[in-house]
């Protein structure tokens, strides 16, 4: 290994550290609704890409999006079933289970089981989760179709290029 390539690739402590980042924000942010844990886990830059949301988010979309999102659901479970760490990045598949009881960003409670697959890739910095990509099912499926649910009320998906329906 030549010392450029000890530069820029990462030890497997390194990458081991960002997985538990990730493992960290699922657990604690996502399964026990902890957001205090927001600050210390996600970046003050953080920022994720559509699809999975109709607009990018920035941390202050994320700290304020979240629990509006998970408390239209109890009986949640979210669970790690991949992971696999690279640079900077860590990418796999979570899933998610619950049911939907509670009335949140305009919609109504279903009272449906939800069950679906999350495809990610998380980039992090300085120990914390600074950017993420997600696809949901497929390129033209949004996180609320994902779920079976409604879509908000003035909610507009657009389609990555290449995938327009």
């Amino acid at each position: 290994m030549t010392a450029t390539q000890a530069r820029i690739t990462p030890s497997i402590d390194q990458l081991e550290a960002n997985k538990r980042v990730l493992q960290r924000y699922l657990d604690e942010i996502f399964n026990a609704r902890n957001y205090a844990a927001i600050d210390d886990i996600v970046h003050p830059d953080f920022y994720c890409e559509p699809p999975s949301f109709h607009v990018p988010w920035r941390f202050k979309d994320f700290k304020e999006g979240v629990p509006k999102f998970l408390a239209m659901f109890s009986e949640t479970k979210w669970t790690t079933e991949e992971m696999i760490a690279e640079r900077d990045l860590v990418a796999g598949i979570f899933e998610f289970r619950g049911r939907h009881t509670g009335e949140s960003l305009g919609i109504a409670p279903t009272g449906k089981e939800v069950r679906f697959r999350v495809n990610f890739i998380y980039q992090i910095k300085d120990g914390k989760i600074i950017g993420t990509r997600k696809l949901n099912v497929n390129h033209n499926v949004d996180f609320f179709t994902a779920m079976g649910l409604p879509k908000p009320p003035g909610f507009v998906h657009p389609s990555p290029p290449g995938y327009e329906a």
